[in-house]
């Protein structure tokens, strides 16, 4: 309610909304609001039959929007699904020229997880946790060697149903 104060704004209720429509009424339930509303089916704003849309991650692997690699991540000792974003999939795919300097998508992909891995052992408290990792890049046309920075996040959450899973890629791709 103070935010809303703040920018001038009338909070009626804040909702939290779950797994499966399901949902909290923090207006119901007393909390930062001057009165407390009966909690009566008839007083939620929002019914479970009233879910709009939902993209699950199993969805997100089938749309190419996310790539498994769980078989390569077990192998860099991650012990549950991990998949990576399309984007973060288009940067670690070498060009022609980058294959030429022997650099590969495996490789690339090795080094994200390796990393990413030791970066989940020291956010061990955390659910995300950003880390970088060095790509060797090339232009396709004439040109050096060079190395380019990748700033990564990883996101360890509840998959569709609930299980740990692990997703990584670029921060703006959450």
């Amino acid at each position: 309610m103070l935010a809303g104060k703040l920018l001038d704004l009338a909070v009626i209720d804040h909702i939290i909304i779950g797994h499966n429509g399901r949902y909290v009424s923090l207006k119901e339930r007393g909390l930062g609001f001057e009165e407390r509303v009966a909690e009566s089916p008839q007083s939620y704003c929002l019914r479970e039959t009233e879910v709009i849309y939902t993209y699950t991650r199993d969805q997100a692997l089938s749309d190419g929007v996310l790539i498994d690699v769980t078989a390569m991540a077990k192998e860099a000792g991650f012990s549950c699904p991990a998949a990576i974003t399309a984007a973060l999939f288009a940067e670690l795919s070498p060009n022609s020229r980058e294959l030429s300097f022997g650099q590969s998508y495996d490789g690339r992909l090795w080094d994200v997880l390796f990393i990413a891995q030791m970066a989940a052992r020291r956010a061990i408290w955390d659910s995300q946790t950003a880390f970088c990792v060095s790509l060797a890049v090339c232009p396709e046309k004439l040109g050096r060697l060079r190395k380019r920075l990748l700033n990564l996040w990883l996101v360890i959450g509840p998959g569709d149903d609930h299980e740990p899973v692990i997703t990584i890629g670029f921060m703006e791709d959450f």
